[in-house]
């Protein structure tokens, strides 16, 4: 029999840090999943304005509820230790498996998904494929084609390129940098602080955006001299370095509040009031 080494397999990048919380950490398994909801990042915007990009966005989704039931969760692993082909995802969503051929490429172009290794000693793969004209499925050996994953494997050089760190770039020095230069009250969570860091700076010209934006308008904001300083993890997550600090809002007074003073008003009836007698 044939022995399967290094079976491709796709994984949802960065699964732990986007696609879980501290209630679902916790749990066996889960009935939902927790999805960010920005619609202004870079990977959203690249998925979407594509003429397959609403199906591919459907497809993405459908993608994060099928990893978020795999063991481990984030990787598309089957219960019977293979990974997941178009075919099989098409099955368990019914979308069409076209759907997930084109934007499973696409997923890994811009840095949603990665393809890893799987490595098993499984002597072969058997399935129950039911034989026609038979009334009971026959176990047969077959081989299980990863279509989905096939078609990511030979398309990986041109989506994998801008995954690979450039020459020069070094990853875990610029973090070293930004997390010196990031105001200690927001320096926590260092493990995903890391994450979001590798998941959005790819370069060095978008760390040097990332690093003139802490050392120049945020040191110099008004929220920052006054205290109020994000958790860097948020702060890398939402991508504050694009945009600019906000005014503190003004302090609320909790002395006195003054009435301006107003005479009385007349009586109803409008004239003097008199005791009754003439004269």
């Amino acid at each position: 029999m044939e022995t399967i080494n290094h079976i491709p397999l796709i994984r949802v990048r960065n699964w732990d840090a986007h696609y879980e919380n501290n209630r679902t950490r916790g749990l066996k398994s889960t009935l939902w999943v927790p999805v960010p909801n920005r619609l202004d990042n870079d990977g959203y915007i690249e998925l979407v304005t594509h003429p397959d990009g609403p199906s591919h966005l459907g497809a993405w989704l459908s993608v994060l509820q099928v990893a978020s039931r795999c063991k481990p969760r984030g990787t598309l692993l089957r219960d019977n230790g293979t990974p997941h082909t178009a075919a099989s995802l098409a099955r368990i969503t019914r979308i069409p498996d076209n759907v997930f051929q084109g934007a499973i490429p696409r997923l890994l172009s811009i840095g949603w998904i990665e393809v890893i290794q799987l490595d098993t000693d499984t002597p072969q793969l058997t399935a129950e494929v039911p034989q026609e004209g038979a009334g009971l499925a026959q176990h047969t050996d077959v081989t299980i084609a990863p279509t989905c994953v096939l078609a990511v494997t030979e398309g990986r050089k041109e989506g994998m390129e801008g995954m690979q760190e450039p020459a020069g770039w070094n990853t875990e020095a610029a973090f070293e940098e930004l997390w010196t230069a990031y105001p200690a009250k927001g320096r926590c969570k260092r493990p995903l602080s890391q994450q979001y860091f590798r998941d959005r700076v790819r370069s060095a010209q978008a760390f040097q955006d990332i690093l003139s934006a802490v050392k120049g308008k945020w040191a110099r904001s008004e929220k920052w001299a006054k205290g109020f300083v994000m958790a860097l993890p948020s702060w890398l997550e939402q991508e504050c370095w694009r945009e600019d600090p906000e005014p503190t809002a003004p302090p609320v007074s909790s002395g006195p509040v003054y009435r301006k003073w107003e005479p009385p008003k007349p009586p109803c009836g409008g004239g003097a009031e008199t005791d009754g007698t003439d004269g």
